[in-house]
């Protein structure tokens, strides 16, 4: 199958910020034979198969995709990528009013849903036949290409990964405060007065992993319910050591095996715990191999790829 990831509905200043959720989902099918055409920018017939990641904030936009389906019908095929929690209040009062009515709109229509987290609250939404879940696991294809094993080339003691959040900066206080470096891979800046994300590309993301002694995943704030698959898979195929913020009980806490949890109170001192105390050059490259041994990505997305529209695609 040819899937072309379809990315104009999104902020020219945010694709990159796409990166980490775009590209396992691409490298599977890729590892399953799939042709993948990454980041976009035609919407295309069928058989070729659109993907779109979640963010219909222009009710034009909407307009035209359910007007292609109406008129086209099996001609035009797509599916969302669904990567936000329904039941996050936070994450839809930072975008526009318009997205999440513009995603009820969509999928009801839509060829096939995939979600990161809990497909639960989509259920409402979308057909059972046409909904599943994409875990995060190891591809070959994900791995940076290069790897910093000498403890002296890493020279950054932490990197939070995300965006700069308030509930984010007590953490890089403290450890700032006890004379360690501690930097955010995104930043966020004011440009004529809305708030702005700034975040890196790839190759200069990969150079920041590789450089970490220690890497933090925690979330943006107290209502996010589950760990970031994304963050987390693009950290521990750099290879690195990552203490992740305990908080996680559901369907994403297994991903705790491969990081070593902490409280969100304990977040700064096990960090420098780890870089006073520990081999973390040594500890990432366990993780990843544990990772390795474990998970894969190309298993996940032909668990993905088990839906009724996939086979009568594929002819099976």
């Amino acid at each position: 199958m040819e899937f072309h990831l379809y990315m104009a509905n999104h902020h020219m200043d945010s694709v990159v910020l796409m990166e980490d959720l775009a590209r396992p989902i691409a490298a599977g099918l890729e590892d399953l034979g799939h042709h993948v055409a990454s980041f976009s920018t035609d919407i295309v017939a069928a058989p070729r198969v659109n993907l779109f990641i979640e963010f219909f904030v222009d009710p034009g936009f909407v307009d035209t995709l359910l007007a292609l389906k109406k008129s086209m019908g099996d001609n035009f095929l797509f599916g969302v990528i669904c990567t936000e929690d329904l039941d996050d209040p936070i994450v839809w009062q930072l975008s526009s009013a318009q997205r999440r009515a513009g995603l009820q709109r969509v999928l009801p229509e839509a060829d096939f849903v995939w979600t990161l987290l809990a497909p639960a609250p989509y259920r409402a939404l979308v057909r059972a036949e046409r909904l599943s879940r994409i875990e995060f696991g190891f591809s070959p294809r994900l791995v940076p290409p290069y790897f910093f094993d000498d403890p002296v080339e890493r020279d950054q003691d932490v990197l939070i990964y995300g965006s700069p959040y308030k509930y984010r900066m007590p953490v890089q206080e403290a450890i700032t405060g006890a004379g360690a470096d501690c930097q955010f891979t995104i930043n966020t800046a004011y440009a004529d007065g809305a708030l702005q994300a700034e975040g890196l590309p790839r190759f200069f993301a990969d150079e920041m992993l590789a450089r970490a002694k220690v890497v933090i995943d925690m979330r943006r704030g107290t209502q996010v319910r589950g760990l970031s698959v994304a963050r987390l898979s693009a950290a521990l195929h750099a290879g690195c050591a990552v203490v992740a913020e305990e908080f996680d009980a559901g369907e994403t806490a297994w991903l705790y095996r491969y990081t070593t949890p902490a409280t969100y109170e304990r977040i700064a001192e096990t960090c420098l715990r780890l870089i006073r105390e520990k081999d973390y050059v040594a500890l990432g490259r366990e993780a990843r191999e544990r990772f390795r041994a474990e998970t894969s990505m190309r298993s996940n997305m032909a668990a993905a790829l088990d839906l009724p529209f996939f086979r009568r695609l594929s002819g099976a």
